[in-house]
């Protein structure tokens, strides 16, 4: 059975992140977003965006636990999170994916 196209401008539904994971990507910055700003994360943040990564979509060590306001600012461009502060397992996946990935996160995020 086919399904209807998306409408301009529509965009694809993500996929609920299951609530252990949710759970342990918050442990891993003790619940404060990673960026240092010493707010409560209540945001999970991909690393390597899932419009151009989909398959990393419900892969944890793709995921950081943000604030609102820095998600929001970070996709806006003003300012960045800082590279320093994503987790080591961020930076393991983008070396096993490749160049590509690793260039994506020179790209996105900060000094």
């Amino acid at each position: 059975e086919r399904t209807a196209p998306l409408a301009r401008g529509a965009k694809k539904r993500r996929a609920s992140i299951p609530q252990p994971v949710r759970h342990r990507v918050f442990a891993r910055s003790a619940g404060k977003c990673i960026c240092g700003c010493g707010g409560r994360a209540r945001i999970i943040h991909h690393a390597l965006e899932v419009n151009r990564w989909p398959e990393l979509e419900l892969i944890e060590a793709n995921m950081v636990g943000v604030t609102a306001s820095c998600n929001l600012a970070h996709h806006a461009a003003q300012p960045r999170i800082p590279k320093r502060c994503l987790p080591q397992c961020v930076f393991d996946l983008a070396r096993e994916l490749g160049p590509k990935a690793e260039a994506e996160l020179d790209r996105y995020y900060g000094p």
